[in-house]
C-alpha cells in the first residue's frame, strides 16, 4: 500500500466517524427537542390550569361579594322595619299616656309589643326600651 492509500483509508475512517459523530448529535439533539417540547406541553396545561383556577376564584369572589350586597340589603331593610315598627309603638304610647284611663290602652299595646317581638317585626332592643 502506498501512502495514498492510507491517506484514503484516513480520510475514509474519519468522514464515517464524522459521520456517526454527526447521526449521534443529531439523535441526541431530536431527543433533546421532543423532551423540550413534552415539557412546553406540559408547562402549556398547567398555566391554562392555572388560568381556569383563577377566573373560577374571580367568578366565587364576584359571586359572595352580590351575596353579601344583598344579605346587607336584606338587614338594612329589616332594620328600617323594625324602626319604623318600634317609631309606631312609641307614638301609640306618647298618645297614651295623654289619656286618661291609659292602663288598659297601655297593656294592649304591650301585648302587641310583645307580638311584634315575637314575629321578629322590633329588634330585641327596642322590645327592651318600649
Amino acid at each position: 500500500m502506498d501512502s495514498s492509500d492510507l491517506v484514503e483509508k484516513r480520510i475514509k475512517r474519519c468522514m464515517e466517524s464524522s459521520a456517526r459523530s454527526v447521526a449521534a448529535s443529531a439523535k441526541s439533539i431530536s431527543a433533546a427537542m421532543a423532551q423540550s417540547q413534552v415539557a412546553t406541553r406540559t408547562q402549556s396545561d398547567a398555566m391554562a390550569q392555572l388560568a381556569r383556577e383563577a377566573n373560577e376564584a374571580r367568578e366565587r369572589a364576584v359571586d359572595l361579594n352580590q351575596k353579601l350586597r344583598a344579605e346587607a340589603a336584606q338587614a338594612a331593610a329589616v332594620a328600617q322595619a323594625q324602626d319604623a315598627a318600634a317609631a309606631a309603638f312609641y307614638r301609640q304610647i306618647d298618645s297614651v299616656k295623654q289619656l286618661s284611663g291609659g292602663l288598659q290602652e297601655l297593656q294592649r299595646i304591650q301585648a302587641q309589643v310583645r307580638q311584634a317581638k315575637g314575629r321578629g317585626d322590633i329588634s330585641q332592643g327596642d322590645y327592651l326600651a318600649l
